[in-house]
């Protein structure tokens, strides 16, 4: 039986489309807890900015019932940010090597030159 979800587990419910993901993934997870076991799972789901979540679920022990917890976090802007990181990294990587091999190439010309100028 559910008690309470936060604000960001409360999006999820009765969700539609990719967000419904979500929703699998905590009722998967809080099956887990209840057996006692701890568990974590990242799911990504689409939405217009496109979407992650990160959920962990762990067993309460309370009165010799066994109950869980699931903790939803919503991830989409950590996502976004190591994908602008990593283009940035490989825009500068390309632009760094053109001007580095055409002065690779005109080394190479000119200590194969056989001219003194």
């Amino acid at each position: 039986m559910e008690v309470f979800r936060n604000a960001v587990a409360e999006r999820f419910r009765n969700a539609r489309h990719a967000d419904a993901v979500v929703e699998a993934t905590m009722i998967r997870l809080l099956d887990r807890a209840c057996g006692g076991e701890a568990c974590e799972e990242e799911c990504s789901f689409r939405s217009a900015a496109g979407g992650a979540a990160a959920a962990g679920a762990s067993p309460l022990r309370e009165r010799a019932a066994d109950r869980a917890a699931v903790f939803v976090h919503d991830i989409s802007e950590i996502h976004r940010v190591e994908s602008v990181r990593r283009d940035f990294v490989a825009n500068v990587s390309h632009e760094l090597k053109t001007p580095i091999g055409a002065v690779g190439l005109l080394a190479e010309t000119l200590a194969s030159s056989r001219t003194p100028e």
